[in-house]
C-alpha cells in the first residue's frame, strides 16, 4: 500500500515509521523546508513529560509506557555520543491547599500509587509538622520535606507561601522537543520513509475519485502525489484542511515566555534546584521549566489557558470560520496579548522575584490544536472509507506521547479495539459540550479565547526589563 503522511510532526513522523515498519510505501508532505518546521508546535525547546494526570488513568498509563521508551532512546544515544532527549528533572507539583483538600494533585498522586511508583515521590510542605505523614487514602506514610530548603527560588518571596503543600514525582520532566522530532525524522529515513518537503511538499487540495474516495493529494506546485491511504498530521493546521473537524478542533495559540538569565542566576534556576513546575496547575494554569541545556540560560514560563484564535474564512467556503495560526514566520514582529503579558507579570512578580525586572528575551505563540474534550483524534474520516484518515487534536499534551503514538496509530490503521483507540476514535460533538474541556491539561477554563485582530497585542517596549517598584 502506498501511504501519504501530510504533516512531519509527532503524529506525522509517529504514522509514517508504523506504517512504513508493515512493509508500506510511505511519503511523507511537509510544507516547511525543514523538520522540525520553525512554526509548528512541536518545535520548541522543552515540552513537559509527566505521568501525573488527575483522575485519567489511561493517560498515566500511556505516559509511563513513554517516559519507559524515552529512557530507551537517551540509552541509545548516549552511546552514541549525543545529548539525552529526555531530561529527567522530577516533576514538582505544588498547591494552594493540603493535598487532602486538592483534586488534580490528589489524583495524581492514587494514579502514582496505582502505577507502583510512589516511591518515586516525596512530600513537601511549606512548614512540615510532626503527624503529616498519613497522606488521605494511600495508607501509607509519606513524611514532607521543606519546600523552601529543596528548591529556594520557592521561598524568595512572601508571596509563593501561599504554596503550602505539594510533591515532587521523580519520575518525570521534560523532553528537548525539537531535537526528538529531529530524532524521529531521521528515524524515520532510515526506515526508509520518503520526504519532500518545502514548496513540493506543501498541500493544496485532497484529490478524491468519482466515488468520492481520497486518491491522493495535490501540492502547490501543481504535482499528484497518488496514495492508496491520505493521512493527515498537520498539527493545528489540520482543522483548516479537513472540514469534518468543524466543531471537534480549535486551533488555540497559546503564549510562551523565555527569558535569559544573568549567570549569577543561573544556578538557583538549574535543574537539581528547579525542576519542571506545576503552580497550583488546576486554577492558575502556570508551569515553567528549568534553565534549558541546549540553549544556554534561556529559562521558559508557560501557562494553559484559554489563549487566542486567529479566525479566517477559508477560500470557497464563506460560511466556515476557521481558526488558523499565525506565527513569526509570516508575521516577524508578532507577539503575544497585552492582557496575557500582564497576567504573567502579575504572577512572575510575586512569585519569581528574581526575574521580575528581567526584560523577556522571546515570546512565542504556540499553537495547540484543541479537542472539543481534550482527547486527541486518531481514526479514519468517515464517509471516505479506508482512504482518508487523522492524527491530531494533540491538546496541549500530547507531545510527550511521542515514542508511543506508532503504536496506537498502528492499531487504528487495522481496526483494532483498544483503550487508546476506543479514547482517540472519530467522535461528534454533543451540543451541550463546552469549546474544550481541559482535565487532561490540568484545569478546567471555560473562558473563551482572546480573537487575534481584536486585541491589543504586547509592544516592545512591554517586553523590556522593568525597575522593582517598592512596596
Amino acid at each position: 500500500m502506498r501511504v501519504i503522511v501530510v504533516g512531519a510532526g509527532v503524529f506525522g513522523l509517529s504514522a509514517a515509521s508504523a506504517l512504513r515498519s508493515e512493509g508500506h510505501d510511505v511519503v511523507v508532505l511537509e510544507r516547511s523546508a525543514v523538520i522540525p518546521a520553525e512554526d509548528a508546535s512541536s518545535t520548541d525547546i522543552s515540552k513537559v513529560v509527566r505521568l501525573d494526570y488527575g483522575q485519567d488513568r489511561l493517560y498515566a498509563r500511556l505516559a509511563k509506557q513513554a517516559i519507559d521508551k524515552f529512557r530507551q532512546w537517551n540509552a541509545e544515544d548516549a552511546r552514541k555520543g549525543k545529548l539525552p532527549v529526555y531530561q529527567e528533572t522530577g516533576v514538582l507539583a505544588l498547591a494552594t491547599k493540603k493535598l487532602e483538600q486538592t483534586e488534580f494533585e490528589r489524583n495524581s498522586l492514587m494514579g502514582i500509587k496505582e502505577l507502583g511508583l510512589l516511591d518515586r515521590v516525596e512530600r513537601l510542605s511549606r512548614t512540615p509538622t510532626p503527624g503529616d505523614g498519613q497522606l488521605f487514602e494511600l495508607g501509607t506514610q509519606f513524611p514532607s520535606k521543606p519546600i523552601e530548603s529543596l528548591f529556594p527560588a520557592w521561598g524568595d518571596s512572601p508571596a509563593v507561601s501561599k504554596y503550602v503543600d505539594g510533591y515532587l514525582n521523580k519520575f518525570g520532566g521534560y523532553a528537548l522537543a525539537s531535537k526528538v522530532v529531529e530524532r524521529m525524522a531521521e528515524s524515520a529515513r532510515e526506515m526508509g520513509v520518503k520526504f519532500v518537503c518545502g514548496r513540493s511538499g506543501t498541500l493544496t487540495k485532497l484529490v478524491r475519485a468519482a466515488s468520492g474516495k481520497v486518491t491522493g493529494v495535490e501540492t502547490i506546485d501543481g504535482k499528484v502525489h497518488h496514495g492508496d491511504l491520505v493521512i493527515m498530521a498537520c498539527g493545528a493546521w489540520t482543522p483548516i484542511l479537513v472540514p469534518e473537524l468543524d466543531g471537534k478542533l480549535v486551533s488555540t495559540g497559546q503564549s510562551v515566555l523565555h527569558f535569559q538569565l544573568p549567570q549569577h542566576l543561573v544556578p538557583k534556576y538549574s535543574a537539581d534546584k528547579f525542576p519542571v513546575w506545576f503552580a497550583d496547575i488546576s486554577t492558575t494554569g502556570f508551569y515553567g521549566f528549568p534553565v534549558n541545556p541546549t540553549t544556554p540560560n534561556l529559562l521558559k514560563i508557560s501557562n494553559h489557558g484559554p489563549g487566542c484564535v486567529n479566525l479566517a474564512t477559508p477560500p470557497g467556503s464563506p460560511h466556515r470560520s476557521v481558526s488558523v495560526p499565525k506565527t513569526s514566520v509570516t508575521d516577524k514582529d508578532l507577539t503575544i496579548p497585552a492582557k496575557t503579558l500582564q497576567e504573567y507579570r502579575a504572577f512572575i512578580d510575586t512569585t519569581f522575584p528574581d526575574l521580575a525586572e528581567l526584560p523577556v528575551y522571546e515570546t512565542r505563540l504556540c499553537w495547540y490544536t484543541d479537542a472539543w474534550d481534550g482527547h486527541f483524534y486518531i481514526d479514519y474520516v468517515p464517509g471516505y472509507g479506508d482512504s482518508l484518515m487523522v492524527a491530531t487534536g494533540g491538546s496541549g499534551h500530547g507531545f510527550k506521547f511521542a515514542p508511543v503514538l506508532s503504536t496506537i496509530i498502528a492499531d487504528t490503521f487495522h481496526r483494532r479495539s483498544t483503550p487508546y483507540t476506543n479514547l482517540f476514535r472519530w467522535r461528534e460533538r454533543p451540543d451541550t459540550a463546552s469549546r474544550v474541556l481541559e482535565s487532561t491539561r490540568g484545569e478546567h477554563s471555560l473562558v473563551s479565547p482572546l480573537v487575534l485582530g481584536k486585541t491589543e497585542m504586547a509592544s516592545k517596549k512591554d517586553l523590556e526589563g522593568r525597575k522593582k517598584e517598592k512596596l
